[in-house]
């Protein structure tokens, strides 16, 4: 994950010492993903906020890593319909050791250290894995937490209320403070010019820039 999102990564990061940029729109439509492409996003969306403004546009849906990284930005934009929030963390693996048996397929695993096979599809957990994953689980819950009530300046105890993978719509969440603003898109750029004090008719660079298939 980290490898597929580096472009976006340390593009995003670039914005923030171009000085050609004034402020970002960034359009968010998304259910989630990664948890630590999530965090790597919210740090670069972060680092631009802290320069200039970030307005953050959200489609049908940002949730669960998508709000994570909604969260870093300046100003969030929702329509009422969006679906937003799903702050959780959801971990497990799907284990094939029956069917593999049933099918004639015999699997031999080697490994090194206590909790090696955790992430292996042919065993079950053992008791110090269950352990690990679940400490894993929480620790990243409780960063989630920490960066909504970070981004969005919030305690976490309220954070917390909406949190637990609730998923709101964007009119309940902004009643949360999860969003600022009922809008899209068009509203968006209208707010980045404004807080970017560009003219109304100042350019505006699309970016990732399409590529060919070169």
């Amino acid at each position: 994950a980290a490898e597929f999102l580096a472009p976006s990564y340390r593009g995003m990061r670039r914005f923030a010492d171009d000085a050609k940029v004034r402020a970002v729109v960034l359009r968010i439509d998304s259910p989630g993903g990664s948890a630590m492409a999530s965090d790597m996003m919210w740090h670069a969306v972060r680092r631009v906020t802290q320069r200039k403004p970030v307005i953050v546009s959200i489609g049908d849906m940002a949730a669960s890593g998508g709000y994570y990284v909604a969260s870093a930005g300046s100003v969030i934009l929702a329509r009422d319909t969006s679906l937003v929030g799903s702050i959780g963390v959801v971990g497990g693996k799907v284990v094939l050791a029956d069917m593999a048996s049933k099918v004639g397929v015999q699997v031999e695993t080697l490994q090194r250290g206590r909790n090696a096979g955790w992430s292996s599809a042919f065993t079950r957990f053992s008791d110090t894995e269950r352990l690990a994953v679940t400490q894993l689980a929480r620790a990243t819950y409780g960063q989630f937490i920490g960066r909504v009530a970070a981004g969005r300046k919030l305690d976490r105890a309220q954070v917390q209320r909406w949190a637990e993978g609730r998923l709101l719509s964007g009119s309940r969440a902004r009643e949360a403070h999860l969003i600022d603003r009922e809008g899209g898109l068009d509203e968006a750029l209208v707010l980045a010019r404004e807080q970017g004090q560009l003219a109304d008719d100042a350019p505006m660079d699309v970016w990732p820039h399409e590529r060919s298939l070169r």
